[in-house]
Order: structure tokens, then sequence, then C-alpha cells
């Protein structure tokens, strides 16, 4: 909480600018600011991505390692209900997720067990993703419709690690994870079969 943040992409900076309005109303207002990691759950169509991917037996990696903090939606609402009670200064801010650090080969494996697939990981070099998100931008506009994998999402890929440290909201919020990530994977799965999502 206390490093300066630093957005690779606009909807990061976008969170960041909201977060600095927020604050400055803190003198006259409670204000307690949640930065939740990657948060999934029913309904939720980032995680439904990742599904299809390993449905599709093809997993594209842009990168050997990285490491993730996930939330499921469960803990999010958990945390801002205790950072609607909790007594702290106005203008806090707390790293919100179930507290691990998750390697995403590791995700990745539990949602291709979980939908009792055997895939194959494509290693793409970053000088192919970057080439890759431009023509896909490019392409996109010509075509008048979004595409998924655009610049912003490929400097947000090539990232090393998306982690935080919830000690804080631990301490002050009494915020304590109760979904495992493989409870939240199962649940989010069941609703995506359900709701006819995947």
């Amino acid at each position: 909480e206390e490093d300066p943040p630093r957005p690779v992409s606009p909807y990061g900076r976008s969170k960041l600018e909201a977060e600095g309005v927020a604050l400055g109303h803190r003198d006259s207002l409670q204000v307690g600011i949640l930065r939740a990691a990657a948060v999934y759950g029913p309904r939720d169509d980032y995680m439904l991505q990742l599904f299809k991917l390993v449905k599709g037996r093809f997993v594209p990696m842009l990168r050997r390692e990285q490491w993730l903090s996930l939330c499921f939606v469960q803990d999010l609402v958990e945390a801002l209900i205790l950072a609607a009670d909790a007594d702290y200064p106005s203008g806090e801010v707390f790293f919100i997720s179930d507290g691990v650090k998750h390697p995403l080969q590791s995700l990745i494996d539990m949602v291709a067990s979980l939908l009792d697939i055997r895939y194959m990981r494509i290693r793409i070099p970053a000088p192919v993703a970057w080439l890759c998100a431009y023509g896909g931008e490019l392409f996109g506009r010509l075509r008048g419709r979004a595409v998924a994998f655009t610049p912003s999402k490929c400097a947000e890929a090539l990232q090393e690690a998306w982690l935080c440290d919830i000690s804080k909201a631990r301490e002050v919020l009494g915020f304590s994870p109760r979904w495992s990530l493989r409870e939240g994977l199962e649940l989010t799965l069941a609703w995506y079969l359900k709701a006819g999502w995947l």
C-alpha cells in the first residue's frame, strides 16, 4: 500500500484516477480504498476467457513464469463490508486477495483439472505478442469490432507478477479470506455451465 502505484494500462490508470477523486474527499467523508487483486467468480467473463482457452486445448504463454494474487468475489464482498464498519483513518488503502501467491501455471493446471482436459502450452515470445496485439487492434478498428488482446492487455500479460500483501487488511479490517482458489473456481465453473457460458 505504501509503494507508489505504477499502472501499466489505461484501465489501471483509470482506477488510480478514481482513487484520487475519492481521496480528494477524505477530509469530509470517511474514505477507504480497497485495491482488489484479479477478482473472479460467477458472472465474471474475465476468468471465463481462461476456461475457454484451456477448453480449446492450446494455451498461449507469454512468460515462462508468472505470479498472481487472486480474489474470489465473495471474499471481496466480505472485505467491503468490513471496510464499511471498521474504524481507521480516512484515506487508508488496503489490498484484498486470497493471500496466496499463485503461479499462473498452477492456475491453468487447476482449470484443466476441473474441466478434465489435457492441454498444450504454446510459448509466445514478447515481440510476437506485441505484434499480435497491435495487429489485432488495427484489424478490430478496421472492422469496427473490439478485440480481446490489445496492447494494454499485452502490457499486463507480460508483467512478471501481479501480487499484493493483505497483512494490513488482516490487521486493520480483520479480513480473513474464506475461499480457496479451488473452491472459488469450482463455484465459478458450475455457474458458467449452468448459465450456458461454457
